[in-house]
């Protein structure tokens, strides 16, 4: 069969061809969440500094993906990264890092996307995915004498996830919506790398 009546591109080799959607966004933003998990870092809850660091990055990506999800009109992920960062501020102010305002401003996407372009899907492939990140660590550091955090006690929402998880597994891995979600995606892990970096710049050293 031709590529054209399978509606992928010629230029796709056969060998790279993923099963669903969901696959593909695994395989093809993988470099990038590994780069992410690596900046990171694991196992240094209790020192202040990491905490800060690791806080403060992800206020600035949430504010960041709620601007965007706003702009493609996409409610409830807006509303769940506005209730993250409420989340956060509180732990920005427990850590003496003053009112979230005065810290936070969301940055501009760094591959640009027009927010008529943008796959709401696809940034929150990688929201959920540092939800279900941060529910991880806090299994890590449960039996750890570790400092408290109003964030990592903030559960997923698994019907969200879920309910994302299933739209990718039945979606066609190929094709211009499929592109325009994995896009968005790699948008999303590109958006807390230099969040990180932004606020690894702003706090004290």
């Amino acid at each position: 069969m031709q590529a054209a009546q399978n509606n992928i591109s010629p230029k796709v080799p056969l060998a790279s061809l993923h099963p669903t959607l969901r696959h593909r966004l695994r395989a093809e933003t993988r470099a990038s969440h590994d780069q992410l998990d690596l900046l990171m870092g694991e196992g240094k809850w209790n020192c202040l500094a990491f905490r800060r660091r690791f806080f403060l990055t992800h206020a600035i990506g949430f504010a960041t993906f709620g601007t965007l999800f706003r702009a493609a009109g996409a409610e409830w992920y807006d509303h769940w990264s506005t209730l993250a960062l409420d989340y956060l501020g509180r732990d920005l102010d427990d850590l003496g890092l003053g009112p979230l305002n005065a810290l936070v401003h969301p940055l501009p996407p760094s591959r640009a996307l027009d927010p008529d372009g943008l796959a709401p899907d696809g940034l929150a492939y990688v929201m959920i995915g540092s939800r279900l990140g941060a529910a991880l660590l806090r299994q890590h550091i449960k039996a750890q004498d570790a400092a408290p955090s109003h964030y990592l006690h903030l559960f997923p929402d698994g019907d969200m996830w879920s309910d994302l998880a299933r739209r990718l597994s039945m979606a066609p891995a190929y094709g211009m919506a499929a592109d325009r979600i994995v896009t968005s995606a790699e948008t999303g892990f590109a958006l807390f790398i230099n969040a990180h970096h932004t606020a690894v710049n702003v706090l004290p050293h």
